[in-house]
C-alpha cells in the first residue's frame, strides 16, 4: 500500500516519481495481467500514467520486460536464482520446515535461454537448499508475455511435492514441469499449490 501514500496524504508525486511508481506496479502485476492484480492497481496505473506523461502503458511495460530479460544474460546462475527468491515456513503435524521458491520473469527468447541454463540453476538450487536449510527448493521461469511458467525441480523430493501440488507431468529426466497458466508465486505456486499440498 506504500505506493498509494502520496494520494492518501493528498500530495501529488512528481512526474519522475510517478513514473517509478507506475513502473513498479506494472512489474508487480505483470502489466496488470497477473492474477493478483486489483482494481486499485488499475486505478493507480491510470492516474500515475497521466502524472508521468506516459501515453502508452503497454509500450512502457514491454520496454521494462525486455530490459529485464536482456540483463539476465550477464547474470550468474546464483544471481538469477537469488534475484527473486523467498523462503516460506511450514508446519505439518508438528514438523516445521522451510521451502525456498525462486522466480524469474522474462520475455522473448529469455524463457528458453533460462531453460538452457537448467543444469547450472539446479546445481545452485541444491547448494542453496543446503546453505539455507531448506526442505524443498523450487524455481519457476515465468514467460510474462504468454503468461505461462515452467517449474525447475532439483530432486526427487521436489518432484513428489510438485506432482501433488500442481498435478502436472514431470519430464522424463525429472527436472521440470509445465505449470501452464500459473504465474503468481503468492497465489498460484504457494497458496494454491505448495500450501494446499
Amino acid at each position: 500500500l506504500r505506493r498509494y501514500t502520496f494520494f492518501q496524504l493528498h500530495r501529488t508525486p512528481s512526474p519522475t516519481v510517478a513514473g517509478m511508481m507506475l513502473s513498479g506496479i506494472l512489474s508487480d502485476t505483470l502489466n496488470l495481467q497477473g492474477p493478483t492484480t486489483t482494481d486499485t492497481d488499475r486505478m493507480m496505473v491510470a492516474a500515475l500514467a497521466k502524472l508521468a506523461h506516459v501515453e502508452d502503458i503497454n509500450e512502457l511495460a514491454s520496454f521494462q520486460f525486455r530490459a529485464k530479460s536482456a540483463a539476465l544474460t550477464a547474470m550468474t546462475d546464483t544471481e538469477i536464482l537469488m534475484g527473486d527468491h523467498k523462503v516460506f515456513k511450514f508446519t505439518v503435524d508438528g514438523d516445521a520446515f522451510r521451502v525456498g521458491f525462486g522466480v524469474v520473469e522474462c520475455v522473448g527468447d529469455a524463457p528458453a535461454a533460462m531453460m538452457r541454463r537448467k543444469a547450472g540453476l539446479i546445481e545452485e538450487m541444491v547448494a542453496l537448499k543446503n546453505s539455507l536449510d531448506l526442505r524443498y527448493s523450487f524455481f519457476a521461469v515465468v514467460d510474462i508475455v504468454n503468461l505461462t511458467s515452467t517449474l525447475i525441480l532439483c530432486g526427487l523430493a521436489e518432484r513428489e511435492v510438485a506432482e501433488v501440488a500442481f498435478g502436472g507431468a514431470v519430464t522424463d529426466d525429472g527436472t521440470e514441469m509445465d505449470l501452464g497458466s500459473r504465474v503468481s508465486r503468492k497465489k498460484d505456486f504457494i497458496k494454491n499449490g505448495i500450501d494446499r499440498c
